[in-house]
């Protein structure tokens, strides 16, 4: 008995034996590199350093840019004019650089002509009573600015060599400009009017698009009769 109690004891060791698993060591505060796997289970060790690099990404860690890259970055940048004059503008905050809209020295308060396109500018365009240059040029120093440059850059050469308002006036040889003619208007009205009454468009789109019109014909007015710039540069600095 005794023997086929040894036999039997033998058998079964023989036939189920001990797995041993590697041990793996992953230090979750440490980076990945202090992560400690054993040399054969190469699944458990990418495993490991995935979880390292995510628990580095959860607690901020980003990767830093090499030196070269922030170097050609900063040349780069510094090559860029429109760069430079940012950075005129952020590190000198009394600096004032702006666009405006103006009458120019032209307009005339009693002219009926003039003063139509201005109305039609200021309600089509939605803006509050326009001042003039000159007005513009005295308000900056009465505020304190010492006026360093003030011009009409809408007078400045424009691609093609047309003036600003050309855009905006009619033409039966140019598409975008077609919308500006008379039957041009009369189409664009009567597909607003279909759009609205099935609903495709909100209620009262088609009055919008007049009100937005109504601005195009002044700026062309004020275009042609030289009483209006949409680009009043200014450049002044604080005293």
């Amino acid at each position: 008995a005794s023997r086929r109690a040894a036999s039997s004891s033998r058998l079964t060791s023989t036939s189920s034996p001990s797995r041993t698993t590697p041990s793996t060591t992953c230090t979750p505060s440490r980076p990945a590199a202090t992560c400690l796997t054993a040399p054969t289970s190469t699944a458990r060790s990418t495993a490991c350093s995935s979880r390292a690099a995510a628990s580095s990404r959860t607690s901020g860690a980003r990767p830093r840019p090499r030196e070269s890259e922030r170097a050609s970055e900063r040349e780069r940048e510094s090559r860029d004019p429109r760069v430079r004059a940012e950075a005129v503008q952020i590190d000198d905050r009394r600096l004032l650089l702006l666009l405006r809209r103006c009458l120019t020295k032209k307009h005339r308060d009693g002219d009926a002509q003039h003063m139509l396109s201005k109305k039609l500018i200021e309600e089509g365009d939605g803006l509050p009573d326009m001042m003039s240059t000159t007005h513009c040029d005295d308000s900056l120093v009465k505020v304190g600015f010492q006026v360093v440059e003030t011009r009409d850059a809408a007078l400045d050469p424009n691609p093609g060599g047309e003036a600003w308002y050309v855009i905006l006036t009619p033409s039966f040889f140019n598409l975008f400009r077609l919308q500006f003619t008379a039957i041009g208007t009369f189409f664009i009205n009567v597909f607003m009017t279909c759009l609205e009454a099935l609903r495709l468009a909100p209620a009262g789109s088609g009055k919008v698009r007049e009100m937005l019109r109504q601005g195009q014909l002044g700026l062309v007015m004020g275009g042609e009769m030289g009483t209006f710039t949409p680009m009043y540069y200014i450049h002044a600095k604080k005293a």
